[in-house]
């Protein structure tokens, strides 16, 4: 994988022994243009390398393939910012740009008015990468999931002509229920194909964390396109079956707001009014559209959540909504944005409220978002 180093570095070489052809057995001898052609090639190497990406990072043969193949490029400075976010524009940009260069530049200028990316996703319609529901061009600027992260790579690996695979079982993803059901099966296979890995593993009971609604940085995004690529560098995929312990356990009964374990599905919450919750998982999510509040008090490492704690799912924020009562984390509320756009409807009258958290204006002719303020 590392041919466009070698091409780069190839035209320094070339260059020096053309001069070395013109100027004869002598001049092909004085150490001198030996020494320039060593030193223009580590210039060459070193302009590959980037300030924030050591040798030891677990990102770092990912980062400098996927630079070198010119499929990522850095972000100024000799920096490369692996901890920065990646949009869906610009993580399906990478993915197409790998799968389809010669559609990808037959395209030409992006029209004006059009994000960025539009180029990159046209062509991905055009291929079954994606679908227009999935990831339309409002989308394009919105950080990408894990999940959607999933998605893409199984749908790239089969454009690569891969098989599926042997399935891990879904319950080695501790996680498994917060991954939204349309992506579920793209998250497992994923796993399965060793393109992706959890953001936590526990070697002792075979299970690992996938943080589905987490987003994707930079690092992790050339690391996956790396094993992408190159199916030598993916791991060795673990399909044992997972054995749990403490995980396993029965339902728990709590008020809503006291102290109680990670709340799961089978659980029962008892309201201020003495209404009684069973919790069950909707769109992916556990306890959506029960009108409870599942995260406050849920006790964790000695710590009791609440509003505007780093959530456990995916590190961002939980908010809490005046309308439902319901708290989810940032990541989870933009996804609850996403399923509950009334696509493709018009309001009958002005202030009509649909599927809860959108609320038609006649003046703006436009379905406003009245949830919380993620």
């Amino acid at each position: 994988m590392k041919l466009n180093k070698q091409k780069m570095l190839s035209g320094v070489l070339a260059t020096g022994l053309a001069l070395s052809c013109m100027a004869g057995p002598a001049f092909a001898a004085d150490p001198s243009l030996n020494d320039a052609i060593k030193d223009a090639q580590s210039q060459a190497e070193a302009n590959l390398a980037f300030s924030d990406v050591k040798q030891g990072d677990w990102y770092y043969d990912a980062v400098m393939d996927m630079t070198e193949m010119g499929l990522f490029a850095g972000t100024g400075d000799g920096k490369f910012s692996p901890n920065n976010t990646m949009t869906c524009g610009e993580f399906l940009t990478v993915v197409v740009r790998y799968l389809y260069p010669d559609e990808l530049s037959a395209m030409g200028a992006v029209p004006s008015g059009a994000h960025w990316a539009d180029n990159a996703r046209l062509v991905a319609l055009d291929k079954d990468i994606i679908s227009n529901n999935e990831m339309p061009e409002g989308n394009m600027s919105k950080e990408i999931t894990r999940q959607e992260m999933a998605m893409l790579l199984v749908r790239a690996s089969d454009a690569n002509g891969e098989r599926k695979p042997q399935q891990i079982h879904k319950s080695k993803i501790e996680d498994f229920d917060t991954i939204g059901t349309y992506y579920s099966n793209y998250v497992v296979d994923a796993i399965s194909r060793g393109l992706i890995a959890g953001t936590a593993t526990n070697e002792e009971n075979h299970s690992l964390t996938f943080t589905p609604r987490g987003v994707l940085t930079r690092g992790q995004a050339a690391t996956v396109l790396y094993r992408l690529i190159t199916p030598e560098n993916r791991g060795t995929v673990d399909y044992t079956m997972p054995v749990y312990s403490t995980e396993i356990r029965d339902p728990q009964t709590w008020v809503e707001g006291e102290n109680h374990e990670k709340p799961k599905a089978g659980d029962t919450v008892i309201k201020a009014d003495g209404t009684k919750v069973v919790l069950k998982v909707s769109n992916g999510i556990l306890g959506f559209g029960q009108g409870v509040d599942i995260i406050t008090g849920t006790t964790l490492n000695g710590v009791s959540a609440r509003e505007g704690l780093a959530s456990w799912y995916d590190q961002t924020p939980f908010i809490k909504c005046n309308i439902t009562g319901e708290m989810y984390s940032q990541t989870q509320w933009f996804e609850i944005a996403d399923f509950t756009w009334p696509t493709g409807l018009v309001g009958e009258y002005d202030g009509e409220v649909y599927n809860t958290y959108y609320k038609w204006s006649e003046q703006e002719q436009y379905w406003n978002w009245i949830g919380p303020n993620y």
